[in-house]
């Protein structure tokens, strides 16, 4: 894998491709804070939720919420559809 990273010209290392497959399920969004290669960093969610009594997880404070917000704000005052997928 490695090789052909190079051979495309990508800086992404085989553990960067590993870490950003494993996001794709709920373990890799809970574990949080994976590096993802080109300066990424994916954000830490709690250890087994985003919401507890105790507050919420910086994944949803500092980027699921704000993004949400955005995409409604365009979809309410510009009339932009929302993306197929929003994080």
């Amino acid at each position: 894998m490695r090789a052909e990273l190079q051979r495309i010209g990508s800086t992404l290392t085989p553990r960067d491709i590993m870490n950003r497959l494993d996001l794709q399920n709920c373990e890799g969004c809970h574990l949080g804070g994976a590096h993802l290669g080109e300066g990424l960093v994916f954000p830490r969610a709690l250890i087994d939720a985003h919401i507890t009594p105790n507050g919420i997880s910086p994944a949803l404070q500092d980027v699921f919420a704000p993004n949400r917000a955005r995409v409604l704000h365009d979809f309410l005052v510009f009339g932009t559809p929302p993306p197929a997928h929003v994080n």
